[in-house]
C-alpha cells in the first residue's frame, strides 16, 4: 500500500515590450514542491483457517518499506511520479522563457516546456 501527500507552488511574470508584428515576450517563472510518501505493508493472520468452535487467534503487523521504481509502478504512478523512488522529496526550479519577433517572423521561441535556462534542485 503507498499513503502520501504533496504541496507545491508556482510563480509566473511575463513582461512584453513593443507591439504588433515586433516585440519581445520574456516570462519568468519559479516553482517548488515537496512530496512525503509512505510505502507500508500489513500482514494479517487468522488461526485456524477454517472457523470451528475452537478459540480464533489472530495477528496483525505493519511495516513501512523501503520501496524502489517497481513498487511504486505497481501502486499506480505515473513514471513522471516515480521522483527516483524516492519517500520524502524537495524540488525547486526557476526558468527564463522568451519569445521575440521582428515584423512578424519569430526570431527566438523559447516557451516554458523549452526554456532559454531552467535549473532544478535537485538537478535531474
Amino acid at each position: 500500500m503507498l499513503n502520501g501527500s504533496g504541496a507545491g507552488f508556482d510563480i509566473t511574470w511575463t513582461n512584453k515590450i513593443g507591439k504588433g508584428a515586433t516585440f519581445a515576450e520574456f516570462t519568468l517563472f519559479i516553482d517548488y514542491g515537496f512530496d512525503i510518501r509512505i510505502p507500508w505493508e500489513m500482514k494479517v493472520t487468522v488461526e485456524p483457517k477454517l472457523i470451528t468452535q475452537s478459540p480464533l487467534t489472530s495477528a496483525l503487523s505493519v511495516h513501512t518499506l523501503d520501496a524502489d521504481s517497481g513498487y511504486y509502478v505497481g501502486a499506480g504512478l505515473k513514471p513522471a511520479e516515480l521522483l527516483d523512488a524516492q519517500e520524502l522529496v524537495i524540488e525547486a526550479g526557476i526558468g527564463i522563457a522568451a519569445k521575440v519577433k521582428v515584423l512578424g517572423a519569430t526570431v527566438l521561441g523559447r516557451p516554458m516546456t523549452n526554456p532559454l535556462c531552467r535549473s532544478r534542485w535537485p538537478g535531474r
